[in-house]
């Protein structure tokens, strides 16, 4: 099986978010079983979510990047923002938030995905997730 990606690049806003996560959530429908798509759904719509709100803050002048590629048994997702990046450590990622608070998304991805991995001050965001019983064919 060839490796494949999936790219976009949109304003950081979130009726584009939405356009972008139609056209991903096709695109995963295609190429990954069908137990494994809510996750890595889920995984790119916390990160991307995240980007617009805490790094790019909602300004739709700034610029929010997706890459998400498909490398046998593993999905990897690379989301850049703009913004002005946070300090997070992993040891963060399975605070209890309650509901109301803000807070979940990197939970999210520490629980969702097998390694994530912050950049540029947290103005890139990857990670990486196996997929058990592969990439449909």
């Amino acid at each position: 099986m060839k490796d494949e990606s999936f790219e976009s690049d949109i304003q950081a806003d979130p009726t584009e978010a939405e356009r972008l996560m139609r056209g991903l959530r096709g695109w995963i429908a295609q190429r990954i079983n069908p137990n494994e798509r809510f996750a890595v759904e889920l995984l790119c719509r916390e990160a991307v979510a995240n980007a617009i709100e805490h790094g790019s803050r909602n300004d739709p002048s700034k610029r929010v990047r997706v890459s998400v590629a498909l490398m046998g048994n593993e999905v990897s997702c690379l989301i850049e923002d703009e913004g002005g990046g946070f300090i997070c450590s992993p040891a963060d990622w399975f605070v209890q938030t309650w509901p109301g608070e803000q807070g979940r998304g990197i939970t999210i991805l520490g629980h969702y995905a097998d390694r994530v991995l912050f950049e540029e001050g947290g103005r890139i965001v990857r990670f990486s997730k196996r997929i058990r019983g592969g990439i449909e064919q």
